[in-house]
């Protein structure tokens, strides 16, 4: 059976031909189930395809996640869509979106008519479709992960990656930036990321947790300028959605939410600032 994609929508150019206004139109029938080994290749033990995940979400990630489902269960492909893990509020500019892990690289603003299309363009035959692709002129840090300073979302490609290590990255990410004018930011940081050092070592302690949220408060309120503010927001959001993957660092010496850390260094050493500070 030929390929059908309808004759498009009011997006025009490209994304009109690709993806068409009804269910019938933009499902690709009649595909053989090959997916493409750049994207999906048979030995990734990760999900190939993600999509954002909020209880709240007032975007429609649930409804694009729904039909990114419906459309693989229509062609019979071997894959199954992942939940990345998402901290936010539930209405951000730039949702829903869709992750594809392999390749570290984020579709913004997916709407269900698109699945079909993404399935086909992107999981089959292997090409980006860059009038979806999210990039963003400020972002200078790991391609696996989106944070938004404006819009308070912090989110991880995939479920593998660690809360807590991914926090300690944000952190070391801002060291050495700071002023060090006003006392909450100077040393904010520093001590954050000594607690979060013990807490990845194992050596975390009940207290630690309620210690880190009220650092980041003081960074937030009595801080001088935004720039504490933006360097503890990672960890609040984290914090605030998966409090638990820190909970199990505590107890348990260890992630249950994740193994990935991807973080530069095992977060051993010290900084100049931190060794005076020690």
């Amino acid at each position: 059976m030929a390929l059908k994609f309808g004759k498009g929508n009011n997006k025009g150019g490209f994304l009109g031909g690709l993806f068409g206004t009804k269910k019938a139109d933009y499902y690709p029938y009649g595909l053989t189930g090959k997916l493409s080994e750049d994207f999906c290749p048979s030995d990734f033990d990760r999900p190939c395809i993600t999509v954002c995940f909020n209880d709240k979400c007032t975007r429609g990630c649930a409804n694009v996640r729904d039909a990114l489902n419906e459309a693989i269960e229509e062609n019979n492909l071997a894959v199954k869509v992942g939940l990345m893990k998402t901290a936010c509020s539930g209405n951000c500019s730039d949702g829903p979106f869709v992750g594809f892990p392999k390749k570290k690289i984020f579709y913004s603003k997916v709407t269900p008519d698109m699945a079909g299309g993404i399935l086909l363009e992107t999981l089959m035959r292997g090409r980006v479709i860059f009038d979806l692709l999210h990039i963003s002129p400020y972002r200078s840090y790991r391609s696996d992960v989106l944070f938004d300073r404006d819009d308070e979302y912090l989110i991880a490609i995939d479920d593998s990656i660690c809360m807590v290590c991914l926090c300690h990255y944000f952190l070391r990410w801002d060291e050495g930036v700071s002023c060090g004018k006003c006392v909450p930011c100077r040393q904010g940081n520093i001590r954050l990321r000594k607690l979060l050092n013990r807490i990845m070592a194992g050596e975390g302690e009940k207290g630690d947790i309620e210690e880190l949220k009220a650092i980041c408060d003081a960074m937030r309120l009595a801080a001088y300028c935004d720039f504490a503010k933006s360097t503890s927001m990672p960890l609040l959001l984290a914090l605030k959605h998966y409090e638990k993957e820190f909970i199990d660092h505590i107890e348990k010496k260890g992630c249950s939410g994740g193994s990935r850390a991807e973080s530069e260094g095992s977060g051993d050493e010290k900084s100049e600032g931190e060794a005076a500070a020690a």
